[in-house]
C-alpha cells in the first residue's frame, strides 16, 4: 500500500505466537517499517496497538474519524495528478529500496528525461504559466 489510512478505532496486532505458530507473512516488511526492536516487541508478544500508535510508528499515514469520506478525499487527489508521473515516481521510490545511490540517481535522470517529454509534462507547465489548475491526460 503506498497510502495507508486508519479508522480511529482500529486495532492492530501479529496474533501468529498466540496460537504457537511462526509468523506466516510480514516480518521482513514490518522489521523495515518500524525498526528491529519495535518489531520484536510487536511480534514477539503479539501486542495489540491502536491506530495512533500505528500512525506514532509509521504503519498507517493518518489517522481518521470517517474512513470512508477520507479514502474518498484521497482518491479523488490522484484523479488530479498525473498518471505517469505519478506511475514514474512511484517505481522511483520502490526502485530506491534497491539501489546504491549512483544506480539511482541514473535512474531519476532518465526517468525525469522520459516525463519531460509526456504532454502532461507540457501542460503541467503550461498550466503553472497560465496560473490554472492542469488537466492531465496520462499522455
Amino acid at each position: 500500500c503506498d497510502i495507508i489510512l486508519a479508522d480511529k478505532g482500529a486495532k492492530f496486532n501479529t496474533a501468529f505466537i498466540n496460537i504457537g505458530l511462526a509468523p506466516g507473512c510480514g516480518t521482513q516488511f514490518v522489521t523495515q517499517l518500524v525498526g528491529y526492536h519495535r518489531a520484536c516487541e510487536l511480534i514477539l508478544t503479539a501486542k495489540t496497538f491502536s491506530a495512533d500508535e500505528a500512525c506514532e510508528m509509521g504503519v498507517v499515514n493518518r489517522v481518521v474519524d470517517d474512513l470512508d469520506f477520507a479514502v474518498e478525499e484521497e482518491v479523488e487527489k490522484f484523479r488530479k495528478l498525473p498518471p505517469i508521473a505519478v506511475g514514474l515516481a512511484k517505481k522511483l521510490i520502490n526502485e530506491s529500496l534497491r539501489n546504491d545511490m549512483f544506480s539511482h540517481l541514473e535512474l531519476e535522470s532518465r526517468l525525469a528525461s522520459f516525463s519531460a517529454a509526456t504532454e502532461d509534462f507540457k501542460e503541467g507547465v503550461t498550466a503553472f504559466v497560465e496560473k490554472r489548475k492542469p488537466v492531465f491526460k496520462g499522455v
